[in-house]
């Protein structure tokens, strides 16, 4: 029921008033114009019935506090007056007033016209509300739509980065076609960036998915070295050419094999790491840390990213400070991707403003181990090793994963103490197995620093570079280490130096896929064939399909054994992958209904939809030969 607020000092006027309205509404009367405002403080009105002649506080200073708050917009006032206050009724009409009434209230009509009154005013505060609510959406509406075109404007700046990499990659492996090396150096960057370009393409995806609350994780058994080296691939070109200095050290990884989704920890660091070069201002170095952190739940692995770089302007750091519910009216909508993508698994994201304008900003997830991978073993009477890196942080980093393998380690941080190193240790008859030498120490040139290292420590030590890239000092050394360096890469940079030894060695037992068949399904005729040339490479015969339906035809038509895998495409018109899948399986042909089923797709899979046809496998798009082959050995092992 409706308040009705009568402010009169006639005792007699108000209980005609209350009790003529009563019925209708909740009345609240009072003597003076304090007790009307205290009212109106504390209580939601429907109306106000005025004698203006109020002690403490008149009617037009009551008016003057009803504008100031807006409250005549939503709530009449009607003065009450007697016939011969003419100018005073003028004057409320000027304050404001709704309408008038006169004592002694005998007007039959009294009651129905305040009632009218007060339903005009709930219509019109109804409509006031409308236009309020529908303003604040079309506000809402333009800030979203200047963050999509702010978001655009700097996605084109990162479309075009990968771009003119894989340009620039392609004209150099043209220009150096018979240097194996060079162009398998380019085809490497290429491959990198073509692969960040895909995910950028999926970052516009991943906006709606955000939006929708569809955004997913998807679990693979993956590790971070090869997920940390994706990163360097794409991100130390560009900085390169920027001519920023960028270092990427690894501390205390003893847990490198993991089951988490590779794509998405990928695309949050290159999110940050390219947002810094976006956001900066004179910066000359970026630095990028990991480190394995202590945990309570021995399944789990804890990873700490610190991303280090001057020159940060104050818009980086704010733009991921935002509400969650409305992270669109950030600056830049890959900051609300990368949010989203640590709270999806779990993870924390801080920042550490250090003097002099130095952030900080530091990821940690936590991750389930891959307790199934085994470690490669180190070759055995390795007893001393030399580490020799300018890089204290670097050097020392590889120092200790040494030692953790139980392998004796010395480091020095410069050229003179390191060649004096190595000649004691020959004069005590007690010299280096390997070297691990920085090339770019000496400040001289590759080829010098070699013969230099080589003519002191003499021809039976190994000597391995230390570089960010498979470089042509391959040939001045022995071996390489490519930084960023973990265990892994250390145990495999120490076996390979001796396992060349005059000879091409394969230490990886691959699986014989001879005689296999795998049906590809594909409307797209350019990935079957990319497809089918990873396949021939590991001795599997492709089938094609152009379409679900086709498929359908081919495998029903089939004998037990005539396909043993189906590499099916997710998105394909008329049929998508999903319902051939369950055409499939609904043939209920006995050892060809169960044929092993390999999702592949550019984007997120559906899994709901995934595992009501019963596929077995996911891989991403593009088709990657690593993958694949791994996802064949997986399968062919198993019903093995």
């Amino acid at each position: 029921m409706d308040t009705i607020l009568i402010a009169d000092a006639d005792l007699k006027s108000r209980n005609k008033l209350k009790g003529l309205l009563a019925e209708n509404f909740n009345i609240v009367c009072v003597n003076n114009g304090k007790q009307a405002i205290d009212v109106m403080n504390n209580t939601l009105i429907a109306c106000l019935i005025m004698d203006f002649k109020l002690d403490y506080l008149d009617g037009f200073e009551v008016m003057n506090f009803m504008k100031n708050r807006n409250i005549t917009d939503y709530v009449p006032v009607i003065m009450i007056c007697s016939d011969n206050d003419r100018d005073f009724i003028k004057m409320g009409y000027d304050a404001g007033i709704s309408d008038k009434i006169h004592r002694p209230f005998d007007n039959p009509f009294i009651k129905k016209r305040i009632i009218n009154l007060i339903k005009l005013y709930s219509q019109k505060r109804m409509l006031l509300f409308n236009k309020e609510r529908m303003e604040k959406e079309l506000l809402t509406a333009n800030e979203a739509l200047d963050a999509r075109s702010k978001f655009l404007t700097e996605m084109s700046h990162d479309i075009r980065t990968p771009m003119l990499t894989i340009n620039g990659m392609a004209e150099l492996a043209r220009s150096d076609i018979d240097d194996k090396f060079k162009v398998k150096n380019c085809m490497d960057r290429l491959t990198a960036s073509a692969k960040h370009l895909l995910n950028l393409i999926n970052d516009v995806l991943d906006i709606s998915r955000i939006e929708n609350n569809k955004m997913q994780i998807h679990s693979e058994k993956c590790s971070i070295a090869g997920i940390v080296r994706d990163v360097n691939l794409i991100i130390w070109p560009q900085l390169t050419e920027m001519g920023i200095s960028f270092d990427v050290e690894t501390s205390g990884i003893t847990n490198e094999n993991i089951i988490a989704d590779s794509t998405r920890i990928r695309q949050l660091l290159i999110n940050i790491l390219g947002s810094s070069i976006f956001h900066s201002k004179n910066c000359k170095e970026i630095y990028m840390g990991i480190e394995e952190k202590k945990t309570f739940r021995p399944e789990c692995v804890k990873y700490r990213f610190t991303i280090e770089k001057e020159g940060f302007d104050d818009e980086y750091e704010t733009s991921f400070m935002y509400d969650k519910n409305i992270e669109f009216k950030s600056e830049n909508m890959s900051f609300a991707i990368t949010k989203r993508l640590v709270e999806l698994m779990n993870g924390s994201i801080n920042f550490e403003r250090e003097e002099h304008g130095r952030l900080i900003i530091a990821v940690e997830l936590l991750l389930k181990k891959d307790e199934a991978y085994g470690e490669s073993a180190v070759r055995e009477n390795i007893s001393k090793v030399l580490v020799v890196d300018n890089n204290v942080k670097s050097g020392k980093s590889i120092s200790s994963y040494l030692e953790d393998m139980g392998i004796m380690t010395d480091y020095c941080d410069n050229e003179n103490e390191a060649l004096a190193s190595i000649r004691n240790k020959r004069n005590e008859n007690c010299g280096y197995d390997i070297i691990f030498l920085k090339p770019a120490i000496t400040g001289k040139s590759a080829e010098e620093t070699a013969a230099e290292f080589r003519k002191a420590a003499g021809s039976d030590v190994k000597i391995a570079g230390i570089s960010y890239y498979d470089t042509s000092e391959e040939n001045i050394y022995d071996g390489k280490l490519v930084k960023p360096v973990f265990k892994s890469g250390l145990i495999n940079c120490i076996n390979s130096l001796y396992e060349n030894d005059g000879k091409e060695t394969d230490s990886t037992i691959r699986t014989d896929f001879e005689g296999k068949n795998i049906l590809v399904v594909d409307d797209n005729a350019v990935n079957r064939m990319i497809a089918g040339d990873i396949l021939e490479d590991i001795g599997i015969s492709m089938i094609e399909a152009e379409s679900g339906r086709q498929a359908i035809d081919i495998v029903k038509n089939s004998r037990a054994g005539d396909i043993n895998i189906i590499l099916m495409d997710i998105q394909m018109p008329l049929m998508d992958g999903y319902e051939a899948t369950k055409n499939i399986r609904n043939l209920k042909l006995k050892g060809i209904s169960d044929i092993p089923v390999v999702a592949m797709s550019a984007e997120t899979y559906d899994s709901a939809r995934f595992i009501e046809a019963e596929m077995n496998y996911y891989l991403p798009k593009p088709a990657d030969p690593d993958r694949i082959y791994a996802a064949m050995e997986q399968i062919f092992n198993r019903d093995n």
